[in-house]
């Protein structure tokens, strides 16, 4: 059985009111209803303020059966990858929590309930979306981080759930051209017919989660819905008339209506009836994919070392092994769970054989690869594990480098020598100095894969400015692939 959430991605703020578009996800949400389907409705701000503009409080009274979620406050620039990628990890988190909040401010005023989720909105997102969505306790969808691995398109960044808009397996998203369809019978009997051979393949493959996309209400009407590059290309911001003279976004005629209504219901009531698929919405994916292991036990981290050695043959010579990825706790979590039994074995003597679970987020400044010490004896080990403990406990962050005796090591030099120290622990009870690799790595090595596909989505998109410099949003980005991991549905 597989858990689908239905989206539609509510973002109309071009086309005339007259010509229906504020109409649209009221008839849209009636048919699901009719069908017993609950729809997940991702509203833009500039769609929600222009329909508290227009006095359409209908609209918020036809989403009471369904979930609701925010899909980024503005296409107006900067943008939110524009803005973050002009300052500081902290400035930019700030400035993405204030327009998060803001906009789940709005929200709950114009719908009279807060957002279930929030998502990204074409490629309108950033890191730090992520640390909000946490704060929050909403999941974040259409996530960049979960669409990096094969095994799972669902994940923890930064301690939010986010789930994937384009993983490598192809097997986490099924829509795309829906919205295109809805007017053409056969089209829609083409959809059909690829819902069950999509969830065939989920199936065979052990998948438990898919979101089949329904489309943009925008495109009832809307003949391509990337209106978005009619008002707001190359980083500008246009008002109607400017875009109007660069041509006008085409609607299909009022007279496919009765086609796209009919074809609509026809695809929600295969959903509906179909045996293998358990439609749920953005609150039932938080409470069956957000839960967590509370603590990290002495075998888990023991297990996270056999494998972090095991990586030494996968590896250039120069290093000694990459930072694998965990089943059930990030790489950050294991390195605050690593320090915490180091210290308390160094004031307790023995072991603890669990400790909690820590929700730390990745490093701010960048790690050294090289350590400026090759050798740390055992008072040296235990003092860079109380820098550790003491960054973590005052700024909820990890250290990128690691003070020791008026020299430094990396992150990755540090989890080297932490996981041998705990090696060394679990095996005498007793610790010797440990040597360090003249090498470590900075993020684990599936960061860079995040890196490409921000760059690719951001740099490629046509309402992007042209000259943004995306070198700090992404070393942002890799930096916190420390807090990544995959979430798992609750049994």
């Amino acid at each position: 059985m597989l858990d689908v959430l239905l989206t539609l991605d509510v973002e109309d703020v071009y086309f005339d009111p007259s010509e229906g578009g504020d109409d649209h996800p009221i008839w849209l949400a009636g048919i699901m209803e009719t069908c017993g389907l609950t729809g997940t409705f991702l509203f833009v701000g500039d769609k929600v303020r222009r329909l508290k503009k227009n006095g359409r409080q209908d609209v918020a009274q036809a989403m009471a059966p369904h979930s609701i979620g925010m899909h980024t406050n503005s296409n107006v620039h900067p943008t939110m990858p524009e803005y973050t990628a002009e300052v500081d990890w902290f400035e930019g988190l700030a400035r993405v929590r204030d327009d998060e909040r803001t906009f789940a401010s709005e929200f709950e005023e114009f719908f009279e309930r807060p957002p279930d989720v929030t998502s990204m909105h074409n490629c309108l997102g950033s890191t730090q979306q992520y640390v909000v969505a946490a704060e929050m306790n909403i999941p974040s969808l259409y996530g960049v981080p979960a669409s990096v691995f094969t095994d799972t398109d669902i994940s923890f960044c930064c301690g939010a759930l986010n789930t994937s808009i384009c993983g490598p397996s192809g097997l986490s998203m099924l829509g795309t051209g829906f919205d295109r369809s809805y007017s053409d019978d056969q089209r829609t009997d083409a959809c059909i017919t690829q819902i069950d051979d999509y969830v065939e393949k989920c199936l065979q493959a052990g998948r438990t989660y898919l979101n089949i996309f329904l489309g943009h209400p925008v495109m009832v009407r809307g003949v391509s819905p990337w209106f978005i590059y009619f008002l707001w290309p190359n980083g500008q911001n246009l008002s109607r008339s400017q875009a109007d003279e660069l041509g006008q976004a085409a609607i299909k005629p009022a007279s496919v209506m009765p086609t796209v209504r009919r074809n609509f219901e026809r695809v929600c009531r295969h959903i509906a009836e179909h045996p293998d698929l358990d439609v749920i919405h953005g609150g039932d994916l938080q409470r069956r994919y957000a839960w967590q292991k509370p603590s990290v036990t002495r075998d888990d981290l023991v297990s996270y070392i056999d494998r972090f050695v095991g990586t030494r043959e996968d590896t250039p010579t120069a290093y000694v092994g990459g930072i694998p990825l965990d089943d059930w706790f990030t790489p950050a979590e294991i390195v605050a769970a690593l320090t915490d039994g180091i210290l308390a074995w160094s004031a307790e003597g023995k072991l603890p054989e669990q400790v909690e679970r820590r929700n730390v987020l990745g490093p701010i400044e960048v790690p050294l690869v090289c350590p400026e010490r090759a050798r740390l004896s055992h008072k040296q080990m235990i003092g860079a594990a109380t820098a550790v403990q003491d960054e973590l406990v005052k700024t909820g962050y990890l250290p990128g480098n690691i003070p020791v005796d008026e020299k430094r090591i990396g992150l990755g030099s540090y989890l080297q020598g932490a996981s041998e120290m705990y090696r060394q622990v679990t095996r005498s009870n007793e610790s010797d100095a440990v040597e360090l690799p003249r090498v470590s790595l900075r993020c684990p090595a599936f960061a860079h894969e995040i890196d490409t596909l921000w760059r690719r989505m951001i740099i490629e998109d046509g309402t992007i400015d042209p000259q943004i410099n995306l070198e700090s949003f992404c070393r942002h980005a890799r930096l916190q692939s420390w807090t990544i991991k995959p979430a798992h549905r609750r049994l």
